[in-house]
């Protein structure tokens, strides 16, 4: 599953945020998390969205390979939300 929301971050140039991204461990590495990301980063696009972000937890390095694999890039120094203050996160657009 992956969830798209309005960005309501204090990191205003970006218009949405991937809220959540979850494959059950069952049926990682067979490509659904790549087409989840694809489908909603073409659906993004074909709405003239260009500025997309997420938040990550730094270590979960796993997942952090993923985005970047996929074309993420990762921005350093900013803090996250109060929300996500339970473990260190990382942006990622």
């Amino acid at each position: 599953m992956i969830a798209v929301k309005e960005n309501d971050s204090e990191l205003t140039s970006f218009h949405k945020q991937i809220k959540s991204m979850y494959v059950n461990s069952d049926f990682q590495r067979r490509g659904i998390g790549t087409l989840l990301l694809d489908k909603v980063l073409k659906k993004l696009k074909d709405q003239e969205i260009k500025n997309t972000m997420l938040w990550c937890i730094k270590a979960n390095s796993k997942t952090c390979r993923f985005y970047k694999k996929h074309g993420g890039k990762r921005i350093e120094n900013i803090p996250p939300p109060e929300e996500y203050s339970v473990a260190p996160h990382a942006i990622y657009t």
